[in-house]
């Protein structure tokens, strides 16, 4: 771990200030949950029922809220699934088969050290570009 002396104060005004943010920012999120729960709460006492999938859009001449809803879906037995296949018609088969090709970081990362050349002609079609610098603050132990 690096040491930043205790004379660059500024730096760490500026830490105290990130730590404040972000409390506010978690306590911020809890607050919006909770109006959001009461939100829908008082939907249901006055009678609306919300679509499972969809938007419902309310007004009161002022204010529009938009509730969106929706139901997750995914594949839990892919094996199971092309088994039934043969007995679903293929225009109403809910699914897709998707080959893809990802990059390992990792091994990438090997190459630009290691093979600069390999790098060169994998810049060809791979886009390299700064992500956003993570910052974490703890305390110290």
């Amino acid at each position: 771990m690096a040491t930043i002396e205790n004379t660059d104060s500024e730096l760490f005004r500026q830490v105290e200030c990130w730590n404040l943010a972000k409390k506010d920012e978690k306590q911020a999120t809890k607050n919006r949950i909770e109006i959001e729960k009461k939100i829908l709460a008082r939907l249901e006492e006055i009678g609306e029922v919300l679509p499972d999938e969809g938007d419902r859009t309310y007004s009161n001449g002022t204010l529009k809220i938009t509730l969106g809803s929706k139901l997750n879906r995914k594949i839990t037995d892919e094996k199971r699934l092309l088994e039934l296949a043969s007995d679903i018609p293929e225009d109403l088969q809910p699914w897709k088969v998707v080959e893809t090709v990802k990059l390992d970081t990792k091994g990438m990362r090997w190459i630009v050290e290691n093979e600069p050349g390999m790098a060169r002609l994998l810049s060809e079609v791979i886009e390299e570009k700064p992500a956003k610098v993570s910052v974490k603050i703890s305390e110290v132990d």
